[in-house]
């Protein structure tokens, strides 16, 4: 009958208990071959999951437990997070900054949380002119930075996110961390047609179908700016263009993230940059006056300034930052990231002057009135990473 084991003699033969290995071995397989699972994942509490793929549990050092998703026979031996929450894509977007920015080499060379800091295959650090070949962009796999290249900022931006959620709980939900980088190129070369810009629609457009083999949703929440060195100089002429840059992001990309069910624009975080001699002398071209400028007249508009990039030392070309200044820029972007798109503070304001015309004079000093961070009662001037500068400088 229905629902039910017949065991014994029968008039038409013999029927056999059911057993634990009829089960495994008549029919689908409930529990999968532990070797089935590739790579050095380890997961315990293995079973089947929908539409050809595994699941497993797993606990980190830190004893973290938080189950994984693998794809079989996939291309490659990727897990990803489970997580309820969708999973975000946060690109880097700019000069050669954006990216591994000069000659050092990287220091940090494995995946310290391969299954949630993630980025597309070949595409995750998109460089150059070069048109990305979308054919390749099939599937997601951990985001390092291997033995023998630079240290990304993109890739230790993905680190400290993870790392802060820790931190502040229970493992956070993964996030897609590209970068499209294009290094000494005018703001001009990575506006809507050029080759960058079309890199980072494809590489966007891309991802949430990945991320969905492994059951995730996924979308485009914030694209980080980071580019000024190279120009346009001059202050209302650096400006114009980048206010079309991100209007043109904001709803480009709003069009991709309405494609997989969330119709809602990127935020864009800007780095206030400035050229730099090979004395650290900064020169006064205009960017960066520009980018406060629209930074600030778009406040809780979409648009979220981090805060100066060069705060950090720098290598011995004097203008791209050595992997201590990558760590703590990373470690900050991270924050304010965190802050305004997961703690939902609307509106915030980094350390930025209140105002840079009449400012007062008194004998040597002069007192500049700064708006102070949410939270933030009060400051200290740190010059164990940036020298103060010599008079007259």
């Amino acid at each position: 009958a229905a629902g039910q084991v017949p065991f014994g003699l029968e008039r038409d033969g013999v029927f056999l208990r059911l057993s634990a290995r009829g089960a495994r071995d008549v029919g689908a397989r409930l529990t999968p071959d532990p070797a089935t699972f590739r790579g050095d994942h380890r997961p315990f509490n293995l079973r089947y999951g929908p539409a050809g793929t595994l699941i497993g549990t797993r606990q980190d050092a830190d004893r973290t437990v938080y189950d994984i998703r693998q794809i079989e026979g996939g291309l490659y031996d990727t897990a990803v997070v489970s997580d309820s929450r969708p999973l975000p894509i946060r690109a880097y977007f700019g000069q050669s900054q954006a990216g591994g920015g000069g000659g050092d080499l990287a220091v940090i060379t494995s995946a310290a949380y391969p299954r949630h800091v993630l980025a597309p295959a070949v595409y995750g650090k998109a460089f150059g002119g070069a048109v990305a070949n979308g054919y390749l962009i099939d599937d997601l796999v951990p985001l390092f930075d291997g033995q023998g290249g630079q240290q990304f900022i993109n890739t230790l931006f993905g680190l400290y996110l993870e790392r802060q959620n820790r931190d502040a709980g229970p493992a956070g939900p993964g996030v897609i961390a590209p970068t499209s980088t294009f290094g000494g190129q005018p703001l001009s070369a990575f506006a809507k047609g050029q080759t960058p810009y079309t890199n980072l629609m494809a590489i966007l457009t891309a991802c949430p179908p990945l991320a969905a083999r492994y059951g995730r949703r996924s979308y485009t929440d914030a694209i980080v700016i980071v580019h000024g060195e190279a120009g346009p100089y001059g202050r209302s002429t650096y400006a114009t263009p980048l206010g079309t840059l991100i209007d043109n992001l904001r709803a480009d990309v709003q069009v991709i993230n309405a494609a997989v069910g969330f119709n809602v624009p990127p935020q864009i975080f800007l780095t206030q940059q400035n050229q730099f001699d090979s004395n650290n002398v900064p020169t006064n071209t205009g960017v960066k006056l520009a980018q406060l400028d629209v930074a600030k007249s778009r406040l809780g508009q979409g648009v979220t300034m981090l805060g100066p990039m060069y705060q950090t030392q720098v290598q011995s070309d004097g203008i791209h930052m050595d992997n201590a200044g990558k760590a703590l820029q990373a470690e900050l972007h991270a924050h304010v990231v965190r802050r305004v798109l997961d703690d939902g503070v609307v509106g915030w304001n980094p350390l930025w002057p209140v105002s840079l015309a009449n400012l007062p004079r008194s004998g040597a000093v002069i007192t500049l009135d700064l708006v102070l961070p949410p939270g933030l009662a009060s400051i200290a001037q740190d010059t164990d990473w940036v020298l103060a500068p010599a008079d007259g400088k």
